[in-house]
C-alpha cells in the first residue's frame, strides 16, 4: 500500500500519488518523487504488516476466536 506524505495521516510516507492517468500528471509524481526522501526502516516497518508470518499468526488468531464463540 502507499501512504502518500500529504495525506496527513500521521503514518511514514511509502510512496506518492498522482492524480490523473496521464504521462504529464505521471511524470509530475516522479519529479516530486525524486525530491522525496523515504526512511527505509520504515518502509521495512510498513511492508511488515503485509508479511506472510502476520498473515498466518492473525488468521489462526481469527478462527480460534471464532470457534470459541460458536463451541
Amino acid at each position: 500500500t502507499v501512504v502518500d506524505p500529504s495525506a496527513g495521516s500521521g503514518q511514514a510516507a511509502t510512496g506518492l500519488f498522482f492524480n490523473k492517468l496521464s504521462a504529464a500528471s505521471l511524470a509530475g509524481a516522479i519529479k516530486k518523487f525524486e525530491k522525496s526522501k523515504f526512511d527505509s526502516n520504515e518502509l521495512i516497518k510498513h511492508a511488515q504488516k503485509f508479511s506472510k508470518d502476520r498473515f498466518k499468526k492473525e488468521i489462526k488468531e481469527f478462527v480460534s476466536k471464532v470457534y470459541a464463540q460458536h463451541t
